[in-house]
């Protein structure tokens, strides 16, 4: 198919400019229109007024037919030969638009073999991991492209189920307390590098939550230990001690003898003991009817 656009006249015919007595009447009306420069209008000059807006808007309104006259003329063979040109391009979009639709529903024909084909080799090859491994999570869009091979297709396919399967062994050695989230993340992406720091980032929570709960124990502990000191130091306080009065006294008869006196020593001091050595001490004490107190 060739076809030449000729044209039946030169565009060289055509004016490059339109003349007129451009500067004759600019001069005129510089002249002319000068009287109204500075113009006051008064009481007096209203109707003088009336009449000059007559007279300049009949002149503005001959200026602007002759503009649009002219227009007219010029552009008439361009109009003319505007609306001859469309009706061409016309007649040539109209095999464009029917090629268009057949080359549009044979692509989509195409994609939708290509991807009916795909599906099959998924079908064939998923195995165990279909609830894991959904087609649509393997689906790339760049498969439609015609310079993609069905056998680079299947590669790709039987790859990245190989992939999931080698990560689902990873994942298996997950603690069962993160086995699940662990899973889920990696659905998400496919991604074992990303699951895995999401086990990592479970792991620091948790230890930090063991931490926090055994920290909040040996609180509770240290709390109860002396609860229970206090309320022992009380009770020996309060508690009678005869023999200790006795001997503050310098009366005490052991086994019913002769008085025995003895001098009574206050002694303070403090000392480095574990809670173990801390009882033991408060045993040994009052197993000797030793009075002590917190200080």
């Amino acid at each position: 198919m060739s076809m030449e656009f000729v044209m039946g006249n030169s565009l060289e015919t055509l004016p490059k400019t339109i003349d007129f007595n451009f500067e004759e009447l600019k001069g005129q009306l510089a002249e002319s229109l000068a009287l109204y420069t500075g113009l006051v209008v008064t009481e007096d000059g209203i109707k003088g007024a009336k009449e000059d807006r007559a007279k300049l808007n009949k002149l503005r309104e001959a200026l602007e037919n002759k503009r649009k006259e002219v227009k007219r003329e010029c552009m008439a063979p361009y109009t003319d030969f505007e609306a001859k040109v469309k009706e061409l391009v016309g007649l040539i979009d109209q095999p464009i638009a029917a090629i268009d639709a057949q080359l549009k529903e044979y692509e989509e024909k195409r994609r939708a073999d290509k991807r009916a084909a795909i599906l099959e080799i998924y079908e064939e090859t998923v195995g165990e991991l279909r609830a894991l491994l959904p087609f649509e999570k393997l689906w790339q869009d760049t498969w439609y492209n015609t310079s993609v091979t069905m056998k680079k297709v299947r590669e790709a396919i039987v790859a990245a189920e190989d992939k999931a399967a080698s990560d689902l062994e990873v994942l298996a050695t997950v603690e069962s307390e993160f086995a699940e989230a662990v899973k889920i993340k990696y659905l998400e992406h496919l991604d074992l590098n990303e699951a895995l720091m999401e086990r990592s980032r479970l792991q620091e929570r948790a230890k930090r939550l063991r931490e926090y709960e055994a920290q909040r124990a040996a609180q509770a502990a240290n709390l109860a230990e002396e609860q229970r000191e206090a309320e022992a130091t009380r009770g020996a306080e309060q508690t009678p001690d005869p023999a200790a009065n006795a001997a503050q006294a310098g009366t005490w008869e052991p086994g019913g003898g002769e008085a025995v006196e003895e001098t009574i020593y206050l002694l303070r001091f403090e000392c480095q003991v574990t809670r173990d050595q801390a009882a033991e001490l408060s045993r040994w004490l009052k197993e000797r009817n030793i009075s002590y107190r917190r200080i």
